[in-house]
């Protein structure tokens, strides 16, 4: 009787009904980490008042919430009505994929509860991959989640992994090998599970959202979810350039995520107004800061990379590996 009342309530919360807090009730497998190591790694508004759901910010490797997002998206979106919330996975995103993606089930819960709406969750880079894991695995989760939105995502790995880890590198840079387990456990079954709108947005001149060896697109190949709406860059913006890091302040980039958060469903370029194209940064973004940032990010990959590295990927949870 009492699994019954969980999950009645679970689905309250999917509905926005203001019984939500039971919500954070035990489903799924255990998150290790202490409650309070989970609460210090969330940094949310004091309160919920936006008119819109609350959006969570998911960091790239190496990155921290304030690095990633305090100076583009983590500043613009409250602007614009939105209750914005910043994860920071553990070890700066060298952690193990598994590990950090628990910090995101309690981030996505703790949201849930408190603004009484499901939560749109953005992810930059490696971020996409830990909702999505959160998504797979704990059952409550897709009921709380709207949109995710993947930008830079590599969903099915990069190449640049076979070479980077030949002999060691950090845990999650041998989870995103192409040939890895953790891919082969997240992309197995349906690639976009749940009542959740799905965008992966991307580009074509990313160095890094890029896999070779397909039949077709190598940043296609990389980045592309089946079920979700795949979105390049290039497709809006013909012969448009936008690096890796550039993303996080690109202003097609942010028109794509705007029309996924405002509309029902994935993001559709047909929507976009293609002016954009002769727009360089998102609004709100200053152009001198975000070129000291983008090269502050380029320097802290370069160096936190070279950093606790291990010799093998880790192994597939318990719950992953059946």
């Amino acid at each position: 009787m009492r699994r019954v009342s969980t999950l009645l309530t679970i689905l309250a919360v999917a509905v926005g009904v203001a019984q939500a807090a039971p919500a954070r009730a035990a489903v799924g497998p255990a998150l290790q980490a202490s409650e309070g190591t989970l609460a210090d790694s969330l940094t949310c508004p004091a309160s919920f008042s936006g008119a819109h759901n609350p959006v969570l910010l998911v960091h790239g490797t190496t990155l921290t919430a304030q690095s990633n997002w305090s100076w583009n998206y983590g500043k613009v979106l409250p602007t614009k009505g939105y209750d914005v919330c910043a994860v920071d996975l553990p070890d700066r995103a060298r952690a193990d994929i598994q590990v950090s993606a628990e910090y995101v089930v309690h981030a996505i819960r703790t949201m849930a509860e408190r603004s009484h709406r499901r939560v749109d969750v953005v992810g930059f880079s490696q971020g996409p991959l830990e909702p999505r894991w959160a998504i797979k695995y704990w059952p409550d989760i897709p009921l709380l989640v709207d949109h995710l939105v993947a930008m830079a995502g590599v969903g099915h790995g990069f190449s640049e992994t076979e070479a980077i880890c030949a002999s060691d590198c950090i845990a999650p840079f041998w989870q995103m090998r192409p040939d890895s387990k953790f891919l082969a456990a997240l992309n197995s079954g349906s690639e976009t599970p749940g009542q959740i709108s799905y965008t992966s947005v991307y580009s074509r001149t990313d160095q890094f959202v890029w896999l070779a060896g397909g039949s077709g697109d190598p940043w296609d190949q990389s980045a592309r979810l089946r079920g979700a709406s795949n979105i390049a860059i290039q497709d809006i913006c013909p012969g448009r350039y936008v690096e890796h890091v550039q993303a996080v302040y690109d202003a097609v980039y942010f028109a794509v995520v705007m029309d996924a958060l405002t509309h029902p469903g994935g993001a559709d370029p047909s929507r976009i107004d293609r002016s954009v194209c002769m727009q360089t940064n998102m609004p709100g973004v200053d152009g001198a800061q975000a070129a000291a940032e983008s090269a502050q990010i380029d320097k802290d990959l370069m160096v936190l990379t070279g950093e606790h590295h291990v010799d093998a990927e880790p192994r597939l949870a318990t719950y992953a590996a059946g």
